[in-house]
């Protein structure tokens, strides 16, 4: 009774967040807005057969401040422990080589920031995600792909570096291709 007393004469002296504030401020610590990347049109011929495609696609991350506690247990069992034990998990799910991925958590681009695995799957991110290791996340991006290969290219074009288009139908058609992100 005397803290509600207390509370409340601390409330009418404006000395204690409403609770109003409390949880306008404790959202703005959780909630984020995230771009979500635009897809580029798909380029087909004349019978629909897909010439050019966007293919969602994620960059797996790291922290390694996180990573290194990482212990991996199989039925039970620790069988591993720190970067090594994430480089296999992140290995065997990928395809990656596991001696770059454990460079990479050793060596990261920043303290708290490593490029693990440029360009995997949503498969695999959530088959990784299912694996706990703490201090993954993932990149959302998108790769174009030519289901027919380089044969189509000088008429359909192709994306260069810095998602340029270098030609063709790619180059042409730029404009209405390009989505918008969201």
């Amino acid at each position: 009774a005397e803290y509600a007393k207390y509370g409340a004469n601390r409330l009418a002296e404006g000395k204690l967040p409403s609770a109003v504030a409390a949880v306008h401020a404790a959202l703005g610590q959780r909630l984020q807005v995230k771009a979500i990347p635009a897809a580029r049109g798909t380029i087909t011929d004349v019978h629909g057969a897909e010439l050019a495609v966007s293919v969602e696609r994620k960059r797996i991350i790291a922290d390694p401040t996180l990573v290194v506690d990482y212990k991996r247990s199989v039925d039970g069992e620790v069988v591993g422990e720190g970067f090594a034990a994430a480089a296999d998990v992140v290995a065997e799910v990928t395809g990656a080589d596991r001696a770059d991925v454990l460079d990479r958590l050793e060596n990261p681009l920043g303290e708290k920031y490593a490029v693990l695995v440029p360009d995997a799957s949503p498969q695999q991110w959530q088959e990784l995600l299912s694996e706990g290791v703490r201090g993954l996340a993932a990149e959302d991006l998108m790769r174009r792909d030519y289901p027919l290969g380089e044969a189509v290219s000088p008429v359909v074009g192709w994306i260069g570096a810095g998602d340029v288009p270098a030609g063709g139908y790619e180059l042409v058609y730029h404009d209405s291709l390009t989505g918008v992100p969201g």
